[in-house]
């Protein structure tokens, strides 16, 4: 299953950087390059309660098979309608929408496939090989746009999604109990997921500090194609590519640490330090506007993302049943993304009157803080609140 997610990934980070370079060239909007991002994770908004209670209601092992498949036809659409900005962000958020139920699926499926003392040691490989796809899915995918265009990046990116569907096939997927409530409504069954998330405050303290800092941090996805075309005017792909491949590193080094780590890992300080490594790589990138220092802290932030991403992951396995797990995963992407999308909304917005590097500046100022105030709830916190899956 690992693998078949970094086939696919491999493809989404081609289009990562297609798809915005496409809107940014023919428009020369950053509101409009910021929409073209942030289509993708819009729909998760709308669909987090119906996302989670499918995925915890049926087989997990269909909804990323038909997931792939459909997620590969609306790239073909894409690469038909290159030439139509409206077309291609419709379709990117259609691509979003199915991106989200098909990674709560695998999210939950995890701990059904691997016992608990692996679970943190499997979630950094499963890292670590988005980070692979991430340091080299940006750089061809510049390579091909400057090339040959987007249309051929979409083709590429679509059969990616139909050879993870066909990888997917192989495996077997066991359940080991039923969703809770399935003669419920879908809508009490959906809150019984945020009750479960609001009743367990040391969850729900990670939860509202990541979706602070990802206010912050994403201005740098949102103002990375702009920034791209200041520090590289003559070759803004490559720039971009090479940028999120910077990041992508700084993921593989941090798996890489955690790895090491294995049940050894505080899960609760790596989330702390990770939400610290990425506060400071937000305010970098803007002190020091040249291309290499730029990529040097884009990688301390990809370490930072990196840390985060597994010690949340990790905790959610192993604290939340199994019969309400994707509902739980459901509604904590959804209050992250809710942030990033508000991120790029207004870090786009802004971009039309203030210059970027101002922008980063404000955008490390609001990280530091919430940083410092991340430190001081646990400090403060009582420890018998932390959640059973949780290491101090």
């Amino acid at each position: 299953m690992l693998l078949a997610f970094f086939v696919s990934g491999m493809g989404t980070w081609i289009t990562y950087v297609a798809l915005p370079l496409v809107v940014y060239e023919r428009t020369g909007s950053p509101l409009l390059t910021a929409v073209s991002l942030l289509v993708k994770l819009a729909p998760t908004l709308v669909l987090a309660p119906i996302e989670g209670v499918v995925v915890d209601r049926f087989n997990r092992w269909t909804i990323m098979v038909t997931s792939g498949v459909i997620r590969g036809l609306l790239l073909l659409v894409m690469a038909m309608s290159a030439d139509n900005i409206t077309v291609l962000i419709v379709a990117a958020s259609l691509v979003g929408a199915v991106s989200k139920f098909s990674s709560s699926a695998a999210l939950a499926s995890i701990p059904n496939l691997e016992s608990e003392d692996r679970l943190v040691r499997v979630n950094s490989i499963s890292e670590a090989l988005d980070s692979i796809a991430m340091i080299v899915g940006p750089v061809l995918g510049g390579i091909v746009v400057g090339l040959y265009g987007p249309r051929v990046a979409f083709v590429t990116n679509a059969m990616s999604y139909f050879v993870s569907a066909s990888v997917i096939c192989t495996v077997r997927i066991p359940r080991s109990a039923q969703s809770h409530g399935a003669t419920r409504s879908v809508w009490r069954e959906a809150v019984y997921g945020l009750q479960w998330l609001r009743v367990n405050p040391s969850l729900s303290r990670m939860v509202f500090l990541l979706s602070t800092v990802a206010l912050a941090a994403t201005a740098l996805n949102a103002l990375e194609p702009v920034y791209a075309t200041q520090l590289s005017p003559g070759n803004a792909e490559l720039a971009l590519g090479k940028m999120v491949s910077a990041w992508g590193v700084g993921v593989l080094f941090g798996s890489a640490y955690v790895i090491a780590l294995g049940n050894r890992a505080r899960l609760r300080t790596t989330f702390l330090l990770g939400v610290t490594l990425e506060s400071l790589s937000v305010g970098g990138v803007a002190i020091w506007a040249v291309l290499p220092r730029v990529l040097g802290f884009l990688v301390i932030g990809g370490v930072g993302n990196s840390l985060i991403d597994i010690s949340l992951v990790s905790i959610l396995q192993k604290s939340v049943p199994d019969q309400v797990r994707g509902r739980v995963f459901a509604f904590s992407l959804m209050l992250i993304l809710s942030s990033q999308v508000s991120g790029m909304l207004v870090w786009g917005w802004l971009a039309q009157y203030l210059p970027v590097r101002v922008l980063f500046v404000v955008a490390g100022g609001i990280a530091m803080g919430v940083m410092v105030l991340g430190w001081l709830c646990w400090t403060l916190a009582d420890t018998p609140g932390q959640l059973a899956g949780e290491r101090k």
